[in-house]
């Protein structure tokens, strides 16, 4: 990974502490930016159903423009094909 990757990880994971029943679980931000760096087509199909369970969609946008602007093109695709999905 990326110095620029390794510090966003760090910031979200201090925003959100890891833990569920005492097993570490990535915070959905952290989930969804790992998602979205990775090249594989089923990282972004488990995105874009995360967006259709109802994941709150203007706050990780609003976290990937500040964190990882890069991404945001990518999430937006995302929220696209969700919604196309829905009709």
């Amino acid at each position: 990974m990326s110095a620029h990757t390794d510090d966003v990880l760090m910031v979200l994971y201090q925003a959100a502490p890891p833990a569920a029943c005492g097993v570490p679980v990535a915070p959905l931000p952290v989930l969804i930016y790992l998602k979205l760096k990775s090249p594989r087509p089923q990282d972004l199909a488990d995105v874009v159903e995360l967006i259709r369970l109802g994941i709150e969609r203007d706050a990780i946008r609003a976290d990937l423009v500040a964190r990882s602007p890069e991404l945001v093109e990518k999430w937006d695709r995302a929220v696209a094909e969700a919604w196309r999905g829905d009709e």
